[in-house]
């Protein structure tokens, strides 16, 4: 939820994948969020019963039995779970809708809470970084790239990874930028906005044993 581009629909990420870090993440963190969500749902509905693991196992005998299966076959096997709603939150996932789990989702070892956390913010236009030669373009008017002194036209002469960056609220970027003839290094700390995040906690007092559920 801190990512700001969360409700990128799916058909979206694959033409945008290496120009921006926040939507690379994308099909990964929805869809641990979706899967999370589903589990919750099927084990609801079949008081206790069954889970995501069911379903889960029924896609790896057919694997095994050289059955084919595609996206159709996952729909019909959680509609028969959960019935027809099954499909519309699926569809609804691929156009880009927020995953919330419960705060029981994982189970009487964790709840739920919320955390106030700074989205990450490049500051300017990510394709500029993907390109043979990365000039700057897209600048965001007052971010923290800005008032470091980033500018439209700079060169940034080494790339830098992100993704350590993207997931720790703390860590500064520090680009070799080329102006002018001139080379020199600009630092800052790519956060925006703050937005309230889910987050799961252990539960004190609540024996690991009691996790399995």
């Amino acid at each position: 939820i801190s990512n700001a581009l969360i409700d990128t629909p799916n058909d979206q990420i694959a033409g945008r994948f290496w120009e921006e870090t926040l939507v690379r993440v994308l099909p990964y963190d929805r869809g641990s969020m979706y899967m999370a969500a589903v589990d919750e749902k099927i084990r609801k509905a079949s008081g206790g019963k069954r889970s995501l693991d069911n379903v889960m196992q029924t896609l790896i005998d057919a694997k095994r039995a050289g059955v084919e299966t595609t996206q159709e076959t996952w729909l019909e096997l959680i509609t028969a779970e959960l019935g027809p709603v099954a499909k519309t939150d699926f569809e609804a996932m691929l156009a880009g809708a927020v995953q919330r789990p419960s705060g029981a989702a994982f189970g009487p070892c964790f709840t739920g809470s919320t955390a106030t956390l700074r989205q990450f913010e490049l500051g300017f236009a990510g394709k500029s970084l993907v390109k043979p030669v990365r000039i700057v373009e897209g600048l965001v008017p007052g971010s923290a790239a800005d008032k470091a002194g980033l500018r439209d036209g700079d060169e940034i002469l080494k790339p830098v990874g992100l993704d350590n960056v993207q997931s720790n609220q703390k860590l500064t970027v520090t680009w070799q930028v080329g102006r002018d003839g001139k080379t020199f290094a600009i630092t800052y700390l790519p956060r925006g906005k703050s937005v309230e995040v889910p987050q799961w906690k252990r539960v004190e007092g609540v024996s690991d044993a009691a996790c399995k559920f």
